[in-house]
């Protein structure tokens, strides 16, 4: 078997052009898999859409729709810690006891490196060179300090648990394995341990036209309430579909430009904008807002009742719904 584990950093995604979720995706698509699991998610929880409010959002956003373009079934085999709060409540523990962050040191002070590193813009050869190393080193200094257990996660025991359904279900091909960036390190001796030698990421691969885009388009999301960014605008005006138009009316409405966004977000309703995953909740939301800053409150109940209907709304999309069902959205310049 051969088998590429495939690390996922959640939302840091969005701030790496070099390795955003399209990136992440033509990692996998350039080794082929035959088969492809995943320790993020319950094999039941793929069963209906709730699962795409996950926190490694380059599943849906990008990994999944190609998986099922080509016909390639996602199984989940992740093991649950017995204590899901247990990990979280050790550092906090850790926070408060002297004798204990003196006992942690080099975890802590690995840490820190790990949080300046993941603040840079990594790229594939980085990840390989640098961040994975620094990753494995934390699990050895956090088993050396306090075992697996409490502190951990028990994430030795799991992996041990989700590697081996992974075997069990695997053929002789080659097999991906998509997994949080935590449990890497983990899954790599437990696969080990059983004569599996995980493959590196490509750090040679050339980005592709796509994944450029995904960079430009994540970089709106992130810069929306910023300056004006007339290159950037045009660069979504140019690309003309319901997700940029989304974007390009982010923009716009958070420096102020209410009437012009409306004009954009409209075009982009008018059309089919199912995708991305979490384009239909997010573009509803913000056009039932931006309808309530031009005095629709007609139109923007219709919007946000819209959002409400949908079988698949991020949490943050149906909070705002529901919030300006209540009452009307106001812009904060107008606000007293």
């Amino acid at each position: 078997m051969q088998l590429l584990l495939l690390p996922l950093f959640g939302p840091l995604h969005l701030r790496w052009p070099a390795l955003n979720t399209v990136t992440m995706r033509d990692q996998l698509a350039a080794f082929e898999p035959a088969q492809v699991f995943t320790t993020v998610l319950r094999p039941e929880e793929l069963t209906g859409p709730g699962w795409q409010d996950t926190f490694e959002l380059a599943l849906p956003l990008s990994i999944v729709p190609w998986l099922r373009q080509r016909g390639l079934e996602l199984t989940g085999v992740r093991e649950e810690p017995h204590d899901r709060e247990a990990a979280d409540d050790f550092r906090r523990y850790a926070s408060e006891m002297p004798a204990l962050q003196e006992q942690l040191r080099g975890w802590l002070q690995l840490e820190q490196q790990l949080t300046g590193l993941l603040g840079e813009a990594l790229t594939p050869e980085r990840l390989n060179r640098e961040a994975l190393p620094l990753l494995r080193e934390l699990r050895a200094e956090l088993l050396e300090a306090a075992g697996d257990g409490p502190a951990t996660g028990w994430l030795e025991e799991r992996a041990a648990v989700m590697v081996e359904r992974v075997l069990r279900d695997a053929g002789d091909g080659r097999v991906a394995l998509i997994a949080s960036a935590d449990e890497v390190a983990a899954l790599e001796a437990a696969f080990r341990e059983r004569g599996v030698e995980p493959a590196a990421l490509d750090p040679a691969l050339s980005p592709s036209a796509e994944a450029r885009q995904r960079g430009l388009l994540d970089y709106a999301m992130l810069t929306a309430g910023e300056e004006a960014n007339p290159a950037l605008e045009e660069q979504l005006a140019d690309l003309g579909f319901p997700e940029a138009e989304y974007l390009h009316a982010g923009l716009l409405m958070g420096r102020g430009e209410h009437a012009q966004a409306l004009r954009v977000l409209e075009g982009a309703a008018n059309r089919d904008f199912s995708d991305p995953y979490y384009l239909p909740g997010f573009l509803l939301a913000r056009l039932g807002q931006l309808r309530d800053a031009a005095g629709d409150r007609d139109g923007a109940r219709k919007a946000y009742r819209a959002v409400l209907a949908l079988s698949f709304v991020p949490q943050e999309a149906r909070e705002t719904a529901e919030e300006h069902m209540a009452a009307p959205f106001v812009p904060p310049q107008q606000s007293g």
